[in-house]
C-alpha cells in the first residue's frame, strides 16, 4: 500500500503532474484517460485506497483551494479538477502550462481529437 507523506506538499515537484484521485470517481478516471491519450506521464494516488488523514485533507484543500477530486497539480500549481483540465486543453492553455514545466506529451493538448 502506497502512503502519502504527512506533508502532502512533498508530493509536488516542478516538471511533474500529480493527481489526488479516488478510484470510484468517474471524473478522476476521465482526467487520467485524457492525460493518457496525450501521452503525458503523471503520478496518481487513490486517496480512498490509502490512509488519508483529515490533516492531509486540510493541507490539500489549503494548497489547492478545493476539496474535490480529482485534484490535479502541474508542478506545484493546482489546475483544479477534470473540467478545468479539459477546458485548459480545449483553450490551448494546457499546452502552455506543460511547456512551461517542460513536461513532455505525445499529442498536442489543443488537438480536438485528444
Amino acid at each position: 500500500m502506497q502512503e502519502l507523506p504527512n506533508d502532502i506538499a512533498q508530493c509536488l515537484a516542478p516538471h511533474t503532474i500529480f493527481i489526488f484521485s479516488k478510484s470510484y470517481c468517474k471524473y478522476c478516471t476521465k482526467a487520467k484517460n485524457y492525460l493518457d491519450r496525450l501521452g503525458v506521464n503523471y503520478k496518481a494516488v487513490e486517496c480512498d485506497k490509502i490512509p488519508f488523514s483529515s490533516e492531509q485533507q486540510y493541507q490539500l484543500r489549503s494548497i489547492s483551494g478545493t476539496s474535490t477530486f480529482p485534484n490535479i497539480f502541474v508542478g506545484v500549481q493546482s489546475i483544479g479538477g477534470c473540467d478545468n483540465l479539459l477546458r485548459l486543453g480545449k483553450k490551448g492553455e494546457l499546452k502552455k502550462i506543460l511547456d512551461a514545466e517542460n513536461i513532455q506529451y505525445k499529442v498536442d493538448p489543443a488537438n480536438k481529437s485528444a
